[in-house]
């Protein structure tokens, strides 16, 4: 079809009443209702999106305008970010090398993680202002343990007007390895005294950072996130006034780091809904629009990322990325798709540096300002997060404020729950983590386990109370430890018994052929089993510790029990289970073991059926 004739295209109007009537024939005995489902932030998304949804005449129009929305900056024209890929390695000269190959190809920032530095005296921001313009790439380090020695180094450089963000969040720095401040406390006093010299010396440089990743990474949903991001935001602008700083003058000096997770439309909604929580905290300080613009910087999450299937990983991260633009930022770091093994790959880093480029010379989403808005659905549900992530604020703001339920370890339990729903979505493929609980490569290499967290890796400081840690974990780790399990069994073998013909055993054979992958377990089907004598051969023939009858068909009924009374006879000691849930009643009539279906934990399970082979491998 010619562009001509694709204008003139018109199509019929249809009504609400009409997609109703559509769908309840589709889904049958299902109502509409079952449709919906309902997130961690206790959203319930409809399967349809229209004007009813929303107050059309609420939706702002431009940036910097109204409940900002869609964007602080009324001036801006145009969703411009930053290219602020985190170069990660301990040798100060490979870091200092590495930055200008970078810059050539395309990064924008000095950016580097400085706590990984071996040699972090050896830093010298001298050399790299002689190296590289501060001002057409400015540095954004966001430091944790290493903040007083970074800020050191820059302050022996000399002054400057360049901007940027060094800095480090007093609060989240520590609580990985279970470490918090104390109020009052020289730690924090020293804090303040470096962020005034930085002042000082470096007027437009941002100090202070609201990382909100450690909250994110221990399993914080969005709403959590943005009521903790802002709960931060209060804690850092009163403890300000106390050393005598006014609420406009820290506010300019904040920078929020979130990572965005794989829920594409959710997290452009939270990106939204945080501009609109910032300038309700700017209003109750008298901070007019122009003086509050914050600063947003975005990393994509390596929640779901895993070592298995890692290209996959490549997925998430470009998707996360795309989100994180849409959504509206000023830095992004994409996430290499092999860091969750330990140091990337230089192929790696260049696809994720590469992954802005694409985002914005191909598609193109550096010249719309906030395109998801007026979408039923986005405006929506950032209007939804809105309302739930201050009610979180509220009830963190009368527990006496972030601090006090971070030191309380209230903070760190509601996390905690939200994870745990997190990873048990996973394992019961409520959640389909590609190549890791469903589509799993079984001739894949399998690396090491994660080693266990330590939860206290340092010695605990002066003016430092220890407090519950926040655990970073990815939600796909418990897989790759079955995985790592059976790898090193060598190749357990499943044998699936198959009653019946092909179209009778084959749904459930896939099924569990693709469940026991997840666990690294193989699997042998034994053709078509319609006697006795069948499965008799098949397994005389291919002895197993483990066997699964696989058959919807209840005329094979009598079947199942010939079988279980063969191997009984034959005093047989493999564990046999049935594809399918049945009842208890069910199992002992069949005299099985257990079942495998759609729904159950299946980490569960196959951390049991492993145990099977590891048993049997120690009795040998």
């Amino acid at each position: 079809m010619s562009i001509e004739k694709a204008r003139k295209v018109s199509f019929m109007p249809s009504s609400l009443n009409h997609w109703e009537s559509v769908v309840k024939k589709t889904l049958r005995e299902k109502s509409i209702d079952s449709l919906s489902k309902e997130t961690y932030e206790g959203i319930k998304l409809s399967p349809l999106y229209t004007k009813k949804h929303l107050e059309l005449n609420k939706v702002d129009q431009f940036p910097g305008i109204g409940s900002n929305i869609r964007g602080i900056d009324h001036d801006k024209n145009e969703n411009t970010w930053k290219i602020a890929q985190v170069l990660e390695n301990n040798n100060w000269d490979f870091i200092k090398n590495a930055l200008l190959t970078e810059i050539k190809s395309g990064q924008e920032t000095i950016s580097f993680d400085v706590d990984k530095l071996s040699d972090v005296d050896k830093l010298s921001f001298k050399e790299l202002r002689e190296m590289i313009d501060f001002n057409r790439y400015p540095p954004f380090l966001i430091c944790k343990e290493n903040f007083q020695a970074t800020a050191k180094k820059l302050l022996q450089s000399g002054s400057g007007d360049f901007s940027g963000v060094i800095g480090t969040d007093l609060l989240s720095a520590g609580l990985n390895n279970g470490f918090l401040f104390k109020r009052p406390s020289k730690k924090l006093d020293k804090w303040m005294e470096t962020v005034n010299k930085l002042d000082r010396q470096f007027n437009h440089l941002r100090t202070i950072v609201i990382d909100v990743t450690p909250y994110h990474l221990s399993g914080a949903n969005a709403v959590q996130e943005l009521g903790i991001a802002i709960s931060e935001a209060v804690f850092y602008i009163e403890t300000m006034q106390e050393y005598g700083w006014e609420p406009v003058k820290t506010m300019q000096k904040i920078v929020f780091q979130f990572s965005i997770g794989g829920r594409f439309f959710l997290e452009i909604a939270k990106l939204r809904a945080f501009k609109n929580l910032w300038k309700t905290i700017a209003d109750a300080y008298d901070v007019p629009n122009e003086q509050n613009c914050a600063l947003i910087s975005v990393q994509t999450s390596s929640l779901t990322h895993s070592k298995l299937d890692p290209y996959v990983n490549m997925l998430r991260s470009g998707n996360q990325a795309f989100a994180a633009v849409v959504g509206g930022i000023d830095f992004l770091h994409v996430t290499p798709f092999d860091g969750v093994k330990g140091q990337s790959s230089s192929f790696s880093n260049r696809v994720s540096r590469n992954t802005h480029l694409l985002l914005r010379e191909e598609a193109h989403l550096s010249r719309v300002v906030d395109p998801g808005g007026g979408s039923y659905y986005i405006e929506s549900v950032t209007r939804e997060l809105i309302e739930k992530a201050w009610s979180f604020f509220q009830k963190i703001d009368r527990k006496e404020g972030v601090y006090e339920v971070l030191r309380s370890g209230w903070l760190q339990q509601e996390l905690k729950n939200t994870m745990r729903q997190r990873k048990s979505d996973a394992e019961t493929r409520v959640n389909k983590l590609i190549g890791v609980n469903i589509y799993a490569k079984l001739d894949e290499q399998v690396f090491n386990q994660d080693k266990p967290i330590t939860m206290f890796q340092r010695q605990i400081e002066e003016d430092t109370l220890e407090v519950t840690p926040l655990i970073a974990e990815r939600i796909g780790g418990g897989f790759e430890n079955l995985r790592h399990r059976s790898a090193e069994l060598g190749t357990p073998i499943a044998g699936l018994i198959c009653l019946g013909l092909l179209k009778d055993y084959k749904p459930r054979a896939d099924f569990v052929s693709s469940v026991l992958s997840a666990g690294g377990i193989h699997t042998e089907w034994s053709g078509n089993c319609e006697s006795i004598d069948d499965v008799k051969n098949f397994i005389m023939n291919n002895p197993r510790e483990y066997y699964c009858i696989c058959v919807t068909d209840e005329k094979y009924n009598e079947l199942i029990i010939q079988l279980m009374k063969l191997l009984e006879e034959k005093n047989c000691t493999s564990v046999v289970d049935i594809a399918g849930k049945y009842d208890q009643k069910k199992l002992t009539e069949f005299g099985v073991q257990g079942t495998i279906y759609s729904g159950q934990n299946l980490k569960e399970k196959l951390d049991s059926l492993i145990a099977i082979w590891e048993v049997s491998e120690n009795e040998d």
